[in-house]
C-alpha cells in the first residue's frame, strides 16, 4: 500500500508541477499521452532546479519536501480530469510491478543515495567532491529525489520517481504505435518508434537496471523520434507548432545533459535540425537562449560549488584558484585523474594485458582495443542480439510477407529524394555520435541509445530502398501488445522470485558496516566514514578514506571542504 500511495502522490505532484511549467511555456499539446510525458519530465526538471536553489539557503529537509509535494499535489488535483485519472491508474499498477520486491542499481548505495542524504541534511557544501569524487557527478534527478523525500514511507517515497519517467515515455510510444493513422501517414517514423519501444522495454524492464543512465538514454530515443518527425513529416506541422515542439525538445535535451554529461552529444542532432530550419531558429533564438540560461544556471552553479568545475571532471571547466576546487589537488578527486581513470575503465582497464601502462597511456593510440575486443565487444554483441534479430525479422517481414486478401492493406507512402537524403544525413549524425562514444567511453551502458539509434536508422534506410508497397497494420499492433505483456510478465516473475525481499527496494545497509565518524572545526562538522558503502543516511557520508591534508570547516554557516 505504501508503494501504491507513493506512486499516486508522486504522479499527481509531478503532473501538477509540470502542468504549471507547460502553462508558463504556453504550450498547447493536444495529445494527452504526449502532454502527460512532458508534464512528468518538466515536473522532475522543475523540482530539481528548485531543490538546487533552495539548497543554497537551507537543507532540503522534511519540512521543505512536505511543503513542496503537498503544494504540487494540490495543483495536480486541480488540473486532473477523468481521462487523466484513468491513465494514472495504469501508471500506478505498472509502477507497483516495477518497484515491488525489487533491488536498487549497484551505484545506488555507493553515491546516488548518499548524495540525496547529504542534500536532505545539509545546505550546499563547498568542495563536497573532495571527500568522494563521484559526488562531482551532480545529476538533476538526484536533486529532484531529495525534494520528494517526504516524511512518510520511511524515506522511501523518492524511489518511485524514476519509474514514472520510464512509464511516461513507454505510454507515449505505446499510444503512438496503437494508432493506425500514424502507421498510414508516418510509416517510417512508426517503424523507428516501434524499434525504440522494443529496445526500451527489453533493456530496462527491471527496476535495478534504471540508475541515472536510463532516463537520459530513453529520452535520447524521444529526441531522435521527434526530430525525425519534424524533419521528415513537417507537412503535418504548422510553423507555430514546429516552434513549440522544438522548444520542448530542447528542454528534454537539457534534462538529458543535466542528468549525464555525455548526453551533451545530443546537441549534434539538435544542431542538425536548426541547420535545416534557420528561419525557426531566428524566431525563437532569444527565447531559447533565455530559457536555456534559466534552466542550466543553477545546475552549473551547483557543480561549481561541489567541485570548482562547471562540468566535472572536464578539466578545462575547472578553476584552480579557488580553495575548495578539485583542480591541481593531489586527492583522488583531481579532475584529470578522475577523467583518465573513467576513460580507461570504460575501455576495459581491469582486463588489460600490459600492466606497465597507466590510465592515460592505456587509453591512447588504441592500445586498449585488443583487450576491449576480447572482452567488452562480446558483451555489446550479446546485449544487442535481440535488437538485431528484431530488425532482421522486420526487414524480411516487410519485404516478403503478403497481406491476406481478406484484410485491407495499407499503402506505404513513398519518400521523395529530399526526405531520403535527410534520413541519410541523420544516420551520419548518429554515426558521428557512435564514433565519439567508441573513441572516448565505449562501455555499453554509456552507449545504449547511440548504438540503438544508429541501428534503427540503418533499418529505415534499408526499408525505403526496398520499395515497399502494401502492408497490414494489425501485425505491428499485435507485436506492440505482445511486448507490453512480456514486460508485465517479466516483472510478475521478478516478484515471484524475489518474494523474500523487502517490499521497497533496498535503501539501507543490510548489515552493520562498522562506520566511524571524523569531527572537524571544533566538532561543528561531522563526516561518517563507511568501511563498505553508505546507502541512504541523513548526514555526510563517504566510503573513501579522507586525505591527511584535508581541511573541513564552517564559514558563515556553510561547510567548506578543502
Amino acid at each position: 500500500m505504501e508503494i501504491i500511495l507513493s506512486l499516486l502522490i508522486n504522479t499527481i505532484s509531478l503532473y501538477g508541477a509540470g502542468k504549471v511549467a507547460l502553462n508558463l511555456l504556453k504550450s498547447n499539446i493536444k495529445n494527452i499521452y504526449e502532454e502527460i510525458f512532458y508534464t512528468i519530465i518538466l515536473g522532475v526538471l522543475f523540482s530539481g532546479i528548485l531543490s538546487i536553489l533552495l539548497n543554497i539557503l537551507i537543507p532540503i529537509n522534511y519540512y521543505v519536501a512536505n511543503l513542496y509535494v503537498t503544494s504540487t499535489l494540490l495543483i495536480g488535483i486541480y488540473f486532473l480530469n477523468r481521462k487523466i485519472l484513468k491513465i494514472f491508474f495504469f501508471f500506478i499498477i505498472l509502477g507497483f510491478l516495477l518497484t515491488y520486491k525489487s533491488t536498487n542499481v549497484v551505484d545506488f548505495p555507493l553515491y546516488h543515495s548518499p548524495y540525496v542524504g547529504i542534500i536532505n541534511s545539509e545546505k550546499i557544501i563547498f568542495g563536497l567532491t573532495n571527500i568522494h569524487f563521484r559526488f562531482g557527478y551532480s545529476s538533476i534527478i538526484q536533486n529532484s529525489l531529495a525534494i520528494y523525500n517526504i516524511a512518510i514511507f520511511n524515506n522511501n517515497n523518492f524511489q518511485t520517481l524514476v519509474p514514472l519517467i520510464f512509464l511516461s515515455l513507454i505510454f507515449y510510444f505505446f499510444e503512438f504505435l496503437k494508432d493506425k493513422k500514424n502507421y498510414e501517414k508516418k510509416f517510417y517514423l512508426y517503424i523507428l518508434n516501434f524499434i525504440f519501444f522494443f529496445i526500451i522495454i527489453f533493456n530496462y524492464y527491471r527496476y535495478n537496471s534504471f540508475g541515472l543512465d536510463m532516463p537520459s538514454h530513453i529520452l535520447t530515443f524521444f529526441i531522435w523520434s521527434k526530430v525525425f518527425d519534424l524533419i521528415i513529416y513537417k507537412e503535418y506541422f504548422k510553423v507555430e507548432n514546429c516552434r513549440k515542439n522544438f522548444e520542448l525538445i530542447i528542454i528534454v535535451f537539457l534534462f538529458t545533459f543535466m542528468n549525464k554529461i555525455q548526453f551533451l552529444l545530443n546537441l549534434l542532432i539538435i544542431s542538425f535540425y536548426f541547420f535545416k530550419n534557420i528561419s525557426i531558429l531566428k524566431k525563437i533564438f532569444i527565447r531559447l537562449t533565455v530559457l536555456t540560461t534559466i534552466i542550466t544556471l543553477p545546475f552549473f552553479f551547483k557543480n561549481f560549488v561541489n567541485s570548482g568545475c562547471l562540468i566535472y571532471p572536464i578539466n578545462i571547466t575547472c578553476d584552480k584558484h579557488i580553495s575548495w576546487g578539485t583542480k591541481n589537488k593531489t586527492y583522488s578527486s583531481n579532475p584529470v585523474d578522475v577523467y583518465d581513470a573513467g576513460e580507461a575503465w570504460s575501455k576495459d582497464w581491469p582486463n588489460k594485458k600490459n600492466n606497465t601502462l597507466n590510465y592515460s597511456e592505456y587509453s591512447k593510440n588504441f592500445k586498449w582495443l585488443n583487450t576491449w575486443i576480447d572482452n567488452h565487444l562480446l558483451v555489446i554483441i550479446k546485449k544487442n542480439s535481440l535488437q538485431l534479430i528484431l530488425i532482421t525479422f522486420l526487414i524480411l517481414y516487410l519485404k516478403y510477407y503478403k497481406t491476406n486478401q481478406s484484410k485491407i492493406p495499407i499503402n506505404i507512402p513513398k519518400l521523395n529524394s529530399d526526405k531520403k537524403k535527410q534520413i541519410l544525413y541523420m544516420f551520419f549524425v548518429s554515426l558521428i555520435l557512435l564514433i565519439i562514444w567508441f573513441n572516448k567511453f565505449p562501455l555499453y551502458r554509456y552507449g545504449v541509445s547511440f548504438i540503438s539509434v544508429c541501428l534503427a536508422l540503418i533499418s529505415i534506410i534499408i526499408l525505403f530502398y526496398l520499395k515497399l508497397k502494401k502492408k497490414n497494420f494489425i501485425f505491428f499492433f499485435r507485436m506492440t501488445i505482445l511486448f507490453f505483456l512480456i514486460f508485465i510478465n517479466l516483472n510478475l516473475l521478478k516478484i515471484y522470485k524475489n518474494f523474500n525481499n523487502t517490499d521497497w527496494p533496498n535503501l539501507y545497509s543490510p548489515k552493520n558496516d562498522q562506520s566511524y565518524y571524523l569531527y572537524f572545526d571544533n566538532n561543528n562538522v561531522k563526516i561518517e566514514i563507511s568501511n563498505d558503502v553508505c546507502f541512504y543516511k541523513r548526514n555526510i557520508c563517504t566510503n573513501y578514506k579522507l586525505p591527511d591534508k584535508l581541511k573541513v570547516f564552517k564559514k558563515n554557516q556553510y561547510i567548506f571542504i578543502n
